[in-house]
């Protein structure tokens, strides 16, 4: 029997992958607490660097534009009609009668895509 286990084989204790024993009831090990994830930080094709969520992903690229009070709407499109005339890339911007987080959602998709949206490696 290998020392620190008890007659049916189970360790005690510190030991590692063991047991721990409390008020005559075992439990396994409690895991570490979770580290809190860091956002993730995107690199846009100009090399400006947003961090976020779809929404606020789009907003913070909105309001480095020197675009006189656009909306987040026409700037997504604004954003299509780029890749479109300057590169021929097409980005699914949604439709514009659409609820502007599908929109957000299925454009951060779209240009991740195309290579205009990129995860910042750390």
């Amino acid at each position: 029997m290998d020392r620190g286990a008890n007659s049916h084989g189970m360790t005690f204790g510190d030991r590692p992958g063991g047991l721990t024993a409390r008020a005559g009831w075992m439990f396994e090990r409690e895991a570490a607490p979770a580290a809190r994830p860091e956002p993730v930080s995107y690199v846009f094709v100009d090399g400006r660097e947003v961090t976020g969520a779809t929404v606020t992903l789009f907003q913070s690229l909105l309001d480095t534009e020197r675009l006189e009070q656009a909306s987040l709407g026409r700037y997504l499109d604004l954003l299509c009609s780029r890749a479109a005339l300057g590169y021929g890339l097409k980005v699914d911007v949604g439709e514009p009668d659409a609820p502007i987080g599908e929109r957000c959602r299925r454009a951060f998709e779209s240009l991740l895509e195309v290579g205009w949206l990129r995860p910042r490696l750390r």
